[in-house]
């Protein structure tokens, strides 16, 4: 019953946020043919110079959203639009620059529900600044995604009293509701290498269908170091040191042990559709079939590091970040045996 009530304020806070949209979108210009440069597996789906990371797929696997440097003054990251098999870039989802270009905007970790609302952090801060200004968890629309409404503004203490300064693995439990995992963001700078490092503490809950919005902790999940969701409302996570992956459904006590990656190590980058696991461990992206326990490798090029991933809803095939040595992030598509 809580369920259902929390859903229907979900419903009434939509109506309330697409009252809200008043902006029209550009619709894409003509580019020509739009197909991939190659119809093979693994595929390169991006040729960005600069970068392209953190793929997630659209409802009903219609097209891929990830994150795009774009080129230009202010080295924004805006939210592109790929097609489902690659192609050329369909639509960008930036935020309006700043009267006289004096700030930067990065949209990240975008996540799509099958409703088509669209969750993303969005970070402006001042050209040439060490760390972001501002951070902010945003709810919006793929029909008007921005500037939306937000949810959360980080950093910010958790219940437990853990300060949570970033997140990740941001994912639709179901249409009311977000999880994802928070932690810690740190930067370094000269005389150091630039970089940015993500410590994860624990998996956060947020219900976004009313007018207040605050994070809870999942219980048992300190240490968490990746997630997934279904379509089963199902949570599914990693726990540092751990070979195990964890499922726990809605309103469950607890966690049950739902595969043992064993001799293969901790593993990383869950994904999950139906009784299909898709997981890096030692390195190497995996298949599992957790009724049958079969376990087959993923194909892909063994030149490159393997970053964030993100499995079709129908569990054929699998977008990742790929990175050969010196050279920025770019998306590959590969096929699921």
């Amino acid at each position: 019953m809580r369920l259902r009530r929390a859903r229907a304020a979900w419903g009434v806070a939509l109506a309330v946020l697409a009252s809200c949209e008043h902006a029209k979108p550009f619709g894409p210009a003509d580019l020509g043919p739009n197909q991939p440069y190659s119809a093979g597996f693994p595929r390169r789906l991006t040729f960005n110079l600069l970068g392209d990371v953190q793929p997630a797929w659209l409802p009903a696997d219609s097209g891929i959203i990830y994150s795009v440097s774009m080129a230009g003054a202010t080295n924004d990251h805006c939210l592109g639009i790929l097609p489902p098999g690659g192609g050329h870039l369909e639509r960008t989802i930036c935020h309006p620059p700043s009267p006289g270009g004096d700030s930067t905007t990065a949209l990240w970790v975008p996540a799509v529900s099958p409703a088509g609302y669209l969750a993303y952090v969005r970070e402006v801060s001042r050209p040439g600044a060490l760390a972001p200004d501002s951070t902010a968890l945003v709810l919006a629309s793929l029909t008007v995604p921005d500037p939306g409404r937000v949810l959360l503004r980080l950093p910010y203490t958790a219940p437990d009293g853990t300060l949570q300064s970033g997140l990740r693995d941001l994912r639709w439990l179901h249409e009311g509701t977000l999880v994802f995992l928070g932690g810690t963001v740190g930067y370094s700078f000269p005389p150091y290498p630039w970089d940015t490092t993500f410590t994860p503490t624990e998996i956060m809950r947020l219900n976004v269908g009313g007018d207040s919005t605050q994070p809870t902790v999942v219980p048992g999940t300190i240490g968490a170091t990746s997630l997934a969701t279904d379509s089963s409302d199902a949570l599914y996570y990693t726990l540092a040191g751990d070979s195990r992956v964890y499922r726990r459904l809605e309103g469950a006590p607890s966690a049950t042990v739902w595969y043992d990656f064993g001799a293969a190590g901790p593993a990383s980058d869950l994904q999950v559709s139906g009784s299909v696991l898709v997981a890096v461990a030692g390195g190497e992206p995996y298949r599992v079939n957790v009724v049958t326990g079969s376990r087959v490798a993923i194909p892909w090029p063994g030149s490159l590091a393997l970053g964030r991933v993100a499995l079709s809803r129908d569990g054929t095939r699998l977008a990742a970040e790929g990175t050969g040595a010196g050279a920025f992030p770019d998306l590959w598509l590969l096929e699921v045996p």
